[in-house]
């Protein structure tokens, strides 16, 4: 009976998840999923960041969703499907760190039930799920395999095992490393694990040397190979450049009460959600917990001349504190890197509550199906109604700027077949993956104008020294009017708002992107809310052509 109730949770969570990742289905290709896999598509075609395309996001992103794009290219099914799994094999794996952390008497199979159906629902949450394809959900992957094998090490190795343990510990580094591939924060269960062995947490002698090398070698490894995977994708210079440039855009994001609101909402639901699973998971008094006492008793007396040697075996007073030590400072971690990106977006939670799934799946004394279904009710309640309102809402179109542009493509075809046409609009992502044609700029968007107070005027100079180059666009589309876009803008970003230099340098760039625009190019078509400009008979950064200042003029030829 107790099976039966099990299956059916995990069935309630894995219908809980996929109706969070598949009502995204009907919004295909948002502005940040988008970025992400035009980022992949451009690394499978040869381009580099710095040169090609620059962005807030390292250019290692680009070389993980490269192999995404090579899977789905154009489909975005593909991608909602892939992050879907990725998601269900991120919630195995805390259920394989449950399933290390089981109590003398326990069978396997419930901790591991209890694990996945908790992460199910945790990593699938609706409001933390931004669109179809993000990478936060490529770095839960990472860290939550990294984790399990820490959770593993700790708990299960004993004094027999010292290789296998170092062995391991430089696993879980290397792992977390894929993880810092997407973000710097993905570091975070690598960290945890670095200060539980600084501390000695009960991990001493032998066994923790072996792990503290171990983790020193995955250190220095994953180090080397981001480095080598950096450098491969990117200019030289650029990744230096990026780090100042995410420097300068945490320094220059606003930090309010609404921001401290949101972080203190988010930790008193996981806080909730541990609570709820550890308070219903306590030990009935019975013939049942004498008997475990006993047999815990008996492994105690049985191990405790080898625990100053290092042994690491799971019980009380060793492999849980371990364990638990390790998973609340890696949950710390985890909140420490989303405050410093300060503007916490909803998204940025996601990897906390990997940590969080494993603290709700490992701490009760005794799991059952009373108890992960009261820690899930809350979780379910803010998740699956806003999945069944997305998913019944109706499906995004294709943007109509693309079928207008592949129309325009099929008419010259066979006048100019080998010309390689090049378009320019704020966040061309989609509008590049739908036509497959090029980036007339390396600024994909003009978000990037309010990283800091300066950045306006830098991004828009870059952006229209591309437009002037031999590369310039042939398409340029516009907001069909730049004035209230920017109004818009000015007034519901929370950076814009509060900081009026920056919303003046923002409103003066998109003023000398129009007039650049209106100097060289022909308005030729308009729907959806945009212009489609088309430069004209002379060409951008010609000998034919006067550039002065933002505008372009065509030289008069002399009598």
């Amino acid at each position: 009976m107790q099976r039966i109730g099990w299956v059916m949770l995990i069935v309630i969570a894995l219908t809980a998840a996929g109706l969070s990742r598949w009502s995204f289905v009907n919004r295909p290709f948002d502005p940040d999923g988008a970025l992400f896999v035009y980022m992949g598509r451009m690394v499978s075609e040869g381009g580099l960041f710095g040169r090609d395309l620059i962005d807030n996001k390292p250019a290692t992103v680009g070389a993980v969703t490269q192999w995404a794009w090579e899977i789905a290219r154009t489909d975005w099914r593909g991608y909602v499907l892939i992050q879907l799994g990725l998601s269900i094999l991120s919630a195995c794996s805390v259920g394989l760190a449950a399933c290390a952390m089981r109590r003398d008497g326990e069978a396997r199979w419930t901790r591991v039930a209890a694990g996945v159906a908790v992460g199910l629902v945790l990593l699938n949450l609706q409001p933390f799920v931004f669109g179809g394809f993000q990478t936060e959900t490529l770095q839960i992957f990472f860290t939550s395999l990294s984790g399990a094998v820490v959770v593993w090490v700790l708990s299960r190795c004993d004094r027999g095992e010292l290789q296998r343990a170092g062995a391991l510990a430089c696993l879980s580094v290397l792992i977390a490393f894929g993880a810092a591939l997407l973000k710097p924060s993905g570091l975070a269960v690598a960290g945890a694990l670095g200060v539980v062995l600084v501390l000695r947490w009960r991990v001493g002698g032998w066994m923790g040397a072996w792990m503290r090398a171990g983790w020193c070698v995955g250190m220095l490894l994953g180090l080397l190979g981001w480095i080598w995977i950096a450098g491969r994708v990117s200019v030289d210079g650029y990744t230096l450049e990026q780090m100042r440039e995410a420097s300068r855009y945490a320094a220059g994001s606003a930090w309010d009460g609404f921001a401290v609101m949101k972080i203190a909402s988010v930790l008193a639901g996981v806080m909730g959600v541990i609570g709820v699973a550890v308070l219903l998971g306590r030990k009935r008094v019975g013939t049942e917990h004498a008997a475990s006492v006993m047999t815990r008793a008996h492994a105690s007396s049985d191990t405790h001349h080898s625990r100053g040697s290092g042994s690491t075996a799971n019980d009380d007073g060793g492999g849980s504190k371990r364990v638990m030590v390790f998973l609340w400072v890696w949950l710390l971690l985890e909140i420490v890197g989303v405050v410093l990106q300060k503007r916490m977006y909803a998204y940025h939670f996601l990897p906390i509550m990997v940590p969080g799934a494993m603290l709700a799946a490992t701490m009760p004394r005794r799991v059952s199906v009373r108890a992960i279904v009261g820690a899930m009710i809350l979780p379910l309640a803010i998740s699956v109604p806003p999945s069944i309102e997305l998913l019944r809402a109706e499906p995004a179109r294709r943007l109509a700027i693309s079928d207008e542009l592949l129309r325009r493509a099929d008419l010259r075809a066979d006048i100019d077949a080998e010309q390689v046409d090049r378009v320019w609009m704020d966040g061309y992502a989609r509008l590049l993956i739908e036509t497959g044609m090029k980036p007339a700029s390396r600024v994909p968007l003009t978000f990037l104008f309010i990283n800091d107070d300066q950045a306006a005027g830098r991004y828009v100079t870059m952006l229209l020294e591309d437009l002037r180059a031999d590369r310039g666009a042939r398409y340029v589309v516009l907001p069909e009017s730049v004035k209230d876009h920017v109004q818009m803008h000015v007034t519901q970003v929370r950076e814009l708002v509060r900081y009026p230099v920056r919303a003046e340098a923002y409103a003066e760039a998109w003023g000398r992107i129009e007039r650049f625009v209106e100097a060289g190019y022909s308005p030729v078509w308009r729907g959806e809310g945009v212009v489609l400009w088309e430069r004209r008979d002379v060409v951008v950064g010609s000998p034919d052509a006067v550039i002065v200042g933002d505008d372009v003029a065509a030289r008069v030829p002399e009598e």
